[in-house]
C-alpha cells in the first residue's frame, strides 16, 4: 500500500519552455562558456597593451563589451531557469 503524500508548492504546474526557449536553453552554457573565453583574451589582450594609449583603450572597450555580454548571458540563463523551476 502507498503512502499518502502531502503536496508541496514545487508539486505545481511546471511551465514549459516555447521550443525557442528550449533551443536557447540547450545552447546556454556552451554560449556562456565561449564568452568567458572571449572576456579571457581580451583581458589577456588588455594586460599586453601595457603603456600604449590606443591600444589599452581599445582593449578596455573590448573587454567592456565582452563583460556585459557574459552578464547578459547568465541574466538570461536565470530567466529561463526561473521558468522551468517553476
Amino acid at each position: 500500500m502507498k503512502e499518502a503524500r502531502e503536496p508541496s508548492i514545487l508539486d505545481g504546474p511546471k511551465k514549459k519552455l516555447s521550443y525557442m526557449e528550449q533551443r536557447e536553453w540547450d545552447g546556454a552554457e556552451a554560449k556562456i562558456l565561449e564568452a568567458e573565453e572571449e572576456l579571457a583574451a581580451f583581458e589577456r589582450e588588455l594586460e599586453a597593451a601595457g603603456s600604449d594609449v590606443k591600444r589599452y583603450t581599445a582593449a578596455y572597450e573590448k573587454v567592456q563589451a565582452a563583460q556585459r555580454r557574459v552578464e547578459d548571458l547568465y541574466t538570461r540563463w536565470a530567466e529561463l531557469e526561473a521558468k522551468v523551476a517553476k
